[in-house]
Order: structure tokens, then sequence, then C-alpha cells
């Protein structure tokens, strides 16, 4: 059943969320500038919904992230993706709130994605909880999302188009709600190693209603009609071999060897580590800097069964 009525117009929707950067994953082999593996693409105002239109011309955020393209007057940062939710149980978004909280007291330069303040100086003590009154609100995302295109840049005339292609597109593409799980914490680089991100890996979880000839399923159904309006449109498309994943926090800098280094220890610390849940994706939205994200497609998942919740390691 399509439910896009259900999410407002052009003129609705929220923006918000973090999401990744033109984005290389981490292999843990060598440096830090040779363990990159290219995963997928976005511009700075991604993470930075709050601050896109403020910064919409500037080379860097406020604080150091590097924008993916070169500014032109009239052009907009633009991307697809499909939000996703938090644990409904307290006590595992509470679990990885702590496992965040942990590693960024290892390396202070972490913020949540869509924090783009200063980050706390190496030396500032982080331990203990007193010295930081609003850590527990500022190691989680806003919200959380993960990428089915690039960031790129699109013309103000040209965005109503661009919906309604996507719209079409995702219509004729027959692909129902699915499930994914997050499983684990993955590593990755932008494609120009300037900003290093923590990931949350995200995986399809088989459900009761299995793709047919007529239904494609998942990830592949719904990247493939968005590349399809976006090549129509001559914007480019997304990677051949896409990692799903929502991005969590981000630190300047390519870090990643360090930063997997701090995941393997805290994932091996008494009281934490991960602990995966499973959550729909029912929603796609368009987000084009300075405006409200707007709804290009959408579908109930009570047509399909949630699975159990993914066993913890």
């Amino acid at each position: 059943m399509d439910a896009l009525a259900g999410y407002g117009s052009d003129d609705g929707g929220g923006g918000g969320g973090g999401g990744e950067d033109d984005a290389r994953e981490d292999d843990g082999g060598g440096d830090d500038r040779a363990d990159a593996a290219k995963k997928r693409p976005r511009d700075a105002s991604d993470d930075d919904d709050d601050d896109a239109e403020a910064d919409d011309a500037a080379a860097t955020t406020r604080f150091g992230r590097v924008r993916a393209f070169e500014h032109v007057e009239g052009n907009f940062a633009t991307h697809v993706r499909a939000p996703i939710a938090f644990p409904s149980d307290a006590s595992t978004t509470d679990a990885l709130r702590a496992s965040l909280r942990a590693m960024r007291a290892k390396m202070p330069s972490l913020r949540a994605i869509g924090d783009d303040a200063p980050a706390a100086p190496a030396t500032r003590p982080r331990a203990d909880a007193d010295a930081d009154a609003d850590a527990d609100a500022d190691v989680l995302p806003a919200s959380l999302h993960v990428s089915l295109s690039r960031v790129f840049p699109v013309r103000a005339e040209a965005r109503k188009p661009l919906v309604a292609a996507l719209r079409a597109r995702l219509a004729a593409a027959n692909v129902d709600a699915f499930f994914v799980a997050a499983t684990d914490f993955d590593v990755f680089t932008n494609d120009d190693e300037t900003t290093t991100f923590l990931a949350l890996r995200l995986e399809e979880a088989s459900t009761s209603a299995a793709p047919t000839r007529e239904r494609r399923g998942g990830f592949a159904g719904l990247i493939a009609a968005v590349d399809a309006a976006l090549r129509a449109k001559g914007h480019p498309t997304f990677y051949a071999d896409p990692k799903p994943h929502a991005s969590v926090m981000w630190a300047p800098g390519n870090v990643s060897r360090a930063l997997r280094k701090i995941v393997s220890e805290t994932k091996g610390s008494p009281g934490l580590g991960f602990r995966g849940w499973a959550v729909p994706i029912e929603r796609v939205a368009c987000a084009v800097s300075g405006s409200p994200e707007v709804a290009v497609w959408a579908r109930l998942s009570s047509a399909v069964t949630l699975p159990p919740p993914p066993s913890s390691p």
C-alpha cells in the first residue's frame, strides 16, 4: 500500500539527522590514508542540516567539515536517504550511548552527526560524567538515516522536477517496506579523507514477504530506482557496491586506524559493546539544503512481519 500521502507535501516533512560523507570503509590494515576502502558520498552539509543554509557558500563548515563540491550560486546540496529509527528499547539505546561516550572519552574530537560545534581539546578530562553535563545528549545524533544517493548539487528550479522523477521511479519499482538490523559498528572516511565517521552497520533482515519478479526487495530496489531518476536528470548515481550504514559520530581528518582500535577496545570492555536492533525501512526522503526534506516514497511496514531481534554477540 502506498502511504506517501501520510507523509505530507513538498512543504512538509522534517529536516535533520546525520549521515555519511563521500566515504570509504576502513579495512583495518596499513596507515590511516591507505586503510580506507571506497564507500559512499555526501557533502558536509548532509550531516549538518541545521547549518546547511548558513554554510552553503563556505568551503568548509564552521569547524572544519570540508565541502564535497565547489559552491555555485543557486545550487543546493541534495541527498536522497531513508530515515531509520533508534531502538524502541531504552536499554539498547542506553547501551549504544554508553559505548559512544566511552569512545569519545578516548577520542575527544568525535562529535555526534549534526554537531559542528568545536570539539573538546584533547587535554580536557572526559572520564568523569560530571565534567560534561551534556555528555548524554550530544553523543547521539538527533536522527538516523541510510544514504541512497551521493550528495549532488541541484538548481532551485530543478528541485520540483527532481522530486517528481524520484516519486515516479520509486512508485514504479514496486519495492515493499523491509526491515534492517543494526549489527555492529563500522568506520569510514570521506573520499578526500578530511573526515572520519563512526557508523552503525545495517544488514537487511529476512521477512515473511520475499521479493518476487514483480517486486524488487530492499536496498537494491530503492537504489536502482533512485539511480534511474538521477541518471535521467544528469546527476551522479550511487556506488556500484554500497555498504548500507547510518553514521552516528564524526571526527576531522583521517583517524580511521585509531578509531577502529578504539571500537575494538570498547566492544571488549565489560558492560560495553554493541546490542543490535531491527527497524523498518518504510520511507525515502529527498533532502535539499536550506529546505525541509520531502517524502518521495513510503510503504506501510505492517505488510511484512518483523523478524526476531538479532542476537547479541
